[in-house]
């Protein structure tokens, strides 16, 4: 019999490659034989990447146009490696690298020119005693991804990376550690990026008792440089650590007790800043219907010269009647204090809280669910000073809704706003804006191609405000909520009603609220919509909110799926008679036609008006995946369009990438 003609090629391509380095074959669960050095070729393959990009930029004010153009081509050989020393469980190492040329051109306007370097592309990784508790791996990658931060804006991102990991995995205190360096290059024409970080890890655990109880350890440490093009530059040295503890006590675990302390550090930067929390929650569980708990929580920041701390406890019961109904009842408090120069404050609240909960089966055709929460506080502000610094206040900016900062008479020229990690500081009007919204501000996630805010992200907004004067005041805070779910959850009626009132503090700029909610909902199949009405009656920010939501999900054949998602809203502040619409709509459509061939498309469009603000966003895409034998062909379109008070930016993405392989 004639051997197949993959394994003579398979054979002689090991024997070209390894320079005479035998690799026998053996059966599937034989052990590894013990060699000095195994090397095993994985892949091989001819790569060629083009990509070709046209982007056309209009500004009305003072009026001009830049056309930018731009091709890249990538031809590359592709080897895959993997092997070993003595033994795989020795030393074990794999290498994916692809060499080439990469070679591009590029025009903005009358002027062009072209480079041409050498491309190479690696993934290496070694694994030194791999099977051990002490194992020990080293990594580097260098690659191009792409990074969505939303539907309608990607960037192609250059990355280099390179470390090691190592730890040991058991004993009473397992623990790991590693080390990370990191290099990124965003090549967005309008705004590029750069980012380097060196990262420290650290993480330990200890489970004991049988598994009642574990203590985790985890601290980061980074180094980090961010340049956002020509506009701005982030430098400094990020500390996070965090200690968490659980235990269970007592027959049947009655007593839990749950510990955490987290402590975070921004230094050597422009504004420095550190922040410590700590938290303590006890639960008891007295009786399967009655249980009780006590919380604690201690959080303190600091920022250049401004500090605060807080304080907070909270002691209650909750009773579970009967199976359906469930009440609670705590008593809370809370310190605060805010130093900054020239300027105190602090704050002090306490009362009494109410709970109830209710769940009833309506016969076959729903299920009812109510709700109710209230308070009963009491507040004295001791303040001095003309200007209070607000450190790092947590925001989560969602497209078509209305985010409001904390304090009143904000100063819209002292605004910071970052990521979660503090790391990255955000740009306004291409990431976010500020608007005045009575004595209140709005911050809000700009929808941009550019912006690098995804929608939903937590931002943190460090602001000062105008100090308000000492007095002292009570609030009751009352809500309610119900929702009727009709023919197993085929459809539903929910609503939510949250009423603030204060008595005293006349002199503060305080902000009564009447905020009421009802919507609908209903699923069918592949369908799901919903209608949402909101009024919120407010003294210096009301408004009345309409929105309107459809998501599709079909399966037209076995091998194709559909995907829809709108969402309508229109907001009038009924104050100032401002109106605002936000429409968006994505459409995503995937066949597989053969097993061979797929192909898919793409697109939608994001619409804001109101306020002085108007801008349209648009994007389509279209793909084809082709596999035939050990021929791989993509090809893919992108359309960008945009268009922001008359300034327009369109642009037009176009890439083919092929690879032949040989294995």
């Amino acid at each position: 019999m004639k051997p197949p003609r993959r394994l003579l090629f398979c054979c002689l391509a090991l024997s070209g490659v390894a320079g005479g380095v035998a690799v026998a074959a053996r059966p599937p669960n034989a052990p590894d034989p013990i060699e000095a050095f195994q090397l095993h070729l994985k892949q091989v393959y001819l790569q060629t990447d083009a990509d070709m990009f046209s982007e056309y930029q209009q500004v009305s004010s003072p009026g001009q146009t830049t056309t930018r153009e731009r091709a890249i081509v990538q031809p590359a050989v592709g080897i895959g490696l993997d092997g070993s020393f003595y033994h795989p469980n020795l030393l074990y190492y794999r290498l994916v690298t692809e060499l080439g040329v990469d070679w591009q051109r590029s025009r903005e306007n009358e002027k062009s020119g072209s480079t041409t370097s050498f491309l190479q592309r690696y993934h290496v990784s070694l694994d030194l005693l791999r099977t051990k508790p002490y194992s020990l791996s080293v990594f580097a990658d260098k690659d191009l991804t792409y990074r969505d931060y939303d539907f309608f804006s990607r960037v192609r991102v250059e990355s280099t990376r390179y470390g090691a990991r190592s730890g040991y995995t058991t004993g009473p205190v397992p623990f790991s550690l590693s080390y990370t360096h990191y290099d990124e290059n965003v090549t967005e024409t309008l705004r590029p990026t750069q980012m380097t970080q060196e990262m420290f890890n650290f993480s330990a655990s200890n489970v004991r008792r049988h598994e009642r109880a574990n203590t985790q350890l985890f601290y980061n440490l980074n180094q980090y440089t961010h340049q956002d093009g020509t506009l701005s530059r982030d430098r400094g040295l990020s500390q996070t650590m965090s200690l968490s503890d659980h235990e269970n006590f007592g027959s049947k675990d009655w007593i839990q007790l749950l510990s955490m302390l987290n402590y975070n550090s921004q230094s050597q930067t422009v504004q420095p800043n550190d922040k410590v929390f700590l938290h303590e929650n006890l639960r008891l569980e007295h009786t399967p219907r009655l249980r009780s708990f006590y919380e604690y929580g201690f959080d303190s920041s600091t920022s250049g010269d401004a500090e605060s701390s807080t304080q907070v406890g909270r002691v209650g019961v909750v009773h579970q009647l009967y199976r359906n109904l469930a009440s609670s009842v705590d008593l809370h408090w809370q310190d605060s204090a805010t130093r900054s120069s020239g300027t105190e404050l602090d704050t002090r609240r306490y009362g009494v809280g109410l709970g109830e909960s209710y769940t009833r089966h309506l016969s076959s055709w729903g299920n009812l669910s109510l709700g109710y929460s209230g308070s009963f506080d009491h507040e004295e502000h001791a303040a001095s000073g003309a200007e209070l610094q607000v450190i790092n206040e947590s925001h989560k900016l969602i497209d078509g809704t209305i985010n409001l900062l904390s304090q009143p008479n904000v100063d819209l020229l002292n605004v910071r706003v970052t990521d979660a990690t503090g790391t990255i500081t955000y740009l306004d009007t291409l990431d976010y804006r500020v608007l005045p919204h009575g004595k209140f501000t709005e911050i809000q996630r700009v929808t941009s191609l550019s912006s690098a805010i995804t929608n939903g992200a937590t931002v943190l907004v460090t602001y000062s405000a105008t100090q308000q004067p000492s007095a002292a005041y009570d609030s009751i805070n009352n809500s309610m909520n119900f929702r009727i779910d009709l023919w197993d959850g085929r459809a539903g009626i929910y609503g939510r009603w949250t009423k603030i009132d204060y008595s005293g503090g006349e002199d503060l700029v305080l902000d009564p609220i009447d905020t009421k909610l009802v919507g609908l909902d209903a699923s069918w199949r592949w369908l799901r919509t919903g209608l949402e009405y909101e009024v919120v009656k407010s003294r210096y920010a009301p408004y009345e909110r309409l929105r309107v939501f459809q998501s599709l999900n079909y399966q037209p054949m076995l091998d194709a799926t559909l995907s829809l998602d709108c969402d309508e809203s229109w907001i009038t502040q009924t104050d100032t008679g401002i109106n605002q619409t936000y429409y968006s709509f994505i459409a995503r459509y995937r066949q597989q036609l053969w097993m061979s061939l797929a192909w898919r498309i793409e697109g939608g469009f994001q619409m804001d008006r109101g306020g002085g603000y108007d801008r349209d966003v648009a994007t389509a895409r279209a793909g084809l995946d082709w596999e035939i034998g050990k021929i791989m062909f993509k090809l893919g379109y992108e359309y960008n369009n945009e268009n922001y008070s008359n300034d327009l930016r369109t642009r037009h993405y176009f890439y083919i990438h092929v690879r032949r392989s040989f294995l």
